[in-house]
């Protein structure tokens, strides 16, 4: 078998290296998943045909987690039917580092919103920052409120959170490797 070239013995072993790398890299491209029942509380309000509302959401300690979600949630909607709404949701870390964004749905289950019910929610988990970088996913919750005073009502949420958040550091490691890689090749190109 004949012998390579010196400079194609080096392409061949950077090529090698950068194989390895990114086969490595893919192994551990495992998002992180997540399941998450919660309940939360705070404060809803109705403006013709428009609704907001700002109250935190908290991991329930079953199933036991070492570190429980603890979220700011803001929301608002518009009703598209005098039973059925639509709007959009952002979740914030209680440490404001990461935030968790997307789209919700929903419909009226009982009551009506001067006297109080109960609302059925559908989230669409579209994106985020920080922690939630990516995230993507869907959650499903009751909203239970009290009748509208002064235009404001209290309300209590519980549901079900099910999203994934890709691996933060699979891309990093990645070009770590091929910087490493055209390191390699300068300086045996400036040795020789």
């Amino acid at each position: 078998m004949p012998h390579l070239p010196q400079a194609s013995r080096r392409w061949c072993a950077s090529l090698a290296l950068c194989a390895a790398l990114f086969v490595g890299a893919s192994a551990q491209a495992a998002p992180v998943v997540r399941d998450v029942f919660f309940d939360g509380s705070g404060d809803l309000v109705f403006n013709a045909g428009t609704g907001a509302w700002l109250g935190t959401l908290n991991e329930s300690p079953f199933p036991v987690v070492s570190t429980p979600l603890s979220l700011f949630s803001q929301v608002s909607f518009a009703f598209d039917t005098p039973t059925e709404f639509s709007g959009n949701f952002e979740f914030t870390s209680s440490d404001f580092s990461s935030t968790m964004f997307g789209s919700l749905s929903g419909d009226l289950l009982s009551g009506n919103f001067a006297d109080g019910g109960q609302l059925g929610i559908e989230y669409l988990i579209l994106g985020g920052t920080g922690d939630f970088n990516r995230a993507s996913g869907f959650g499903l919750s009751l909203l239970d409120f009290d009748p509208v005073v002064s235009g404001f009502s209290a309300y209590r949420e519980a549901g079900v959170m099910a999203f994934t958040v890709p691996e933060p550091a699979t891309l990093p490691l990645l070009l770590a490797g091929l910087l490493g890689v055209a390191a390699l090749r300068a300086r045996s190109r400036s040795i020789n």
